[in-house]
């Protein structure tokens, strides 16, 4: 069995955590790099198509492309 991790998803509701989540992310990844983990790169859920009114929460077009993203990870051998 084999381990992925999911990078952070933006936000559009409070901007400023964007930058955190950017940290959080690339550390993340570094995390997955040493430890022989693979890392689900989140970058192509766009939050001006993917997330609903809140700004938070995924829309069915973003759920979709996360799926999509998870979708790659189990069937990429």
């Amino acid at each position: 069995m084999e381990i992925g991790l999911s990078s952070v998803v933006h936000r559009q509701d409070d901007f400023t955590l964007n930058t955190k989540i950017d940290k959080v992310n690339s550390d993340l990844e570094k995390y997955c790099q040493q430890n022989n983990i693979y890392f689900i790169n989140n970058d192509n859920i766009k939050v001006e198509q993917c997330l609903n009114r809140s700004g938070l929460h995924l829309n069915r077009k973003g759920s979709s492309v996360l799926a999509a993203n998870f979708s790659k990870f189990i069937n990429r051998k």
